[in-house]
């Protein structure tokens, strides 16, 4: 898996669904795990977003031969809610395709951490 620069973006653990949404609660998890920092297989997380609503494809069964929706408001409300969609935040996330390299920093603040008393 290639491997890509860790930017804030939310991460999981390859193959689990164990999630990580901010840096705090990575960290928790790093200094409590047992796993060693090189051995850590987290992947950065890819965004599954709304996806856009054709009324034609929706409506097919319904529409006459032409397949044209003739409802102007109608297909104006479809315009308008696609906007929103395309405005919208993630629904959710997968893990993606890149692996994280965590920012040395972190990694030294997880390595003090865990040789702390």
């Amino acid at each position: 898996m290639p491997i890509k620069d860790w930017a804030g973006e939310p991460l999981v653990i390859f193959d689990d669904e164990k999630y990580f949404f901010d840096e705090d609660s990575l960290r928790d998890y790093l200094i409590d795990s047992d796993i060693d920092l090189a051995d850590q297989k987290l992947c950065i997380c890819e965004p599954n977003m709304p996806r856009e609503l054709d009324p034609s494809d929706i409506f097919v069964d319904d529409l006459p031969e032409d397949g044209e929706i003739r409802d102007q408001q109608l297909v104006a409300a479809f315009e308008l809610l696609n906007e929103m969609i395309r405005q919208s935040e993630p629904l959710s996330w997968s893990e993606g395709k890149f692996a994280a390299r965590l920012p040395q920093s972190l990694i030294d603040e997880v390595t003090a951490a865990r040789s702390a008393p």
